[in-house]
């Protein structure tokens, strides 16, 4: 379903959408991928963007294993403020509108997380993978029903052609330089972090950062009373002044 804007409805859609079509569009999705690699027995689509659909992955797909990999917020924003895309990735252009997004994208994959059924979600925390590289995988390739390969271990030494955003750090072994790295930007990721923050104010959410009462109660004064400090869109800019 489709408004005048372009928008869809995803949830209408599906509703309003037979069961035989459902499970045609599963086969269009599997037989597309196979064209690019025909012999290949398992498939990872890692498109950032997938979170938003894991209901309907689930639906589509319920053998798919969902592989969610989580990180301190402040890291992953900065880590999306700091780089130019190749695409549109409109929201990585300004703090506020960064942090608006990781509040959504949280929420939702909380609920995913409540209603999926058991077994279909599995958490990745990054900073327990880097502490325990070993561990965290071996319970990785167990989820997801495979054979254990010491190779995973040594990706780094992998040949295989590689051109998403991490082609550099995937040559390299385990690093921990990313770990609380935007301690070093906390003055200028200040936004941001205001951003996040009250956005999971309804939450025991902090992530780590320590607020004063004080500070609580000036961010819900400026909340309820200069609500466009917070929420105003603004328009995104085509590079980084800040950092």
């Amino acid at each position: 379903m489709a408004f005048a804007n372009g928008t869809a409805n995803v949830p209408q859609s599906v509703k309003s959408t037979i069961g035989g079509k459902l499970a045609q569009r599963a086969q269009d999705y599997f037989d597309a991928l196979s064209l690019h690699a025909p012999d290949a027995p398992h498939f990872v689509d890692k498109i950032p963007a997938n979170f938003q659909l894991d209901g309907l992955i689930q639906g589509l797909m319920p053998k798919a294993k969902i592989v969610h990999v989580a990180h301190n917020p402040f890291d992953t924003c900065l880590s999306c403020y700091t780089r130019l895309f190749e695409r549109r990735q409109l929201r990585s252009y300004d703090l506020v509108e960064l942090g608006r997004y990781y509040n959504n994208y949280s929420r939702i994959t909380d609920h995913w997380r409540d209603v999926l059924p058991e077994g279909a979600f599995h958490n990745v925390q990054y900073e327990a993978l880097i502490d325990d590289f070993t561990s965290e995988t071996r319970r990785l390739i167990e989820y997801c029903g495979l054979d254990w390969d010491a190779s995973c271990l040594e990706f780094h030494k992998s040949n295989r052609r590689v051109r998403t955003a991490s082609v550099q750090q995937v040559r390299q072994p385990l690093y921990t330089s990313s770990k609380e790295k935007w301690r070093y930007y906390e003055k200028q990721l200040s936004l941001l972090v205001e951003t996040i923050t009250v956005g999971q104010v309804f939450e025991p959410k902090v992530y780590g950062v320590i607020l004063s009462m004080e500070w609580k109660d000036a961010m819900w004064d400026k909340l309820f009373t200069h609500p466009s400090s917070l929420w105003a869109p603004s328009r995104p800019r085509r590079y980084h002044s800040v950092l």
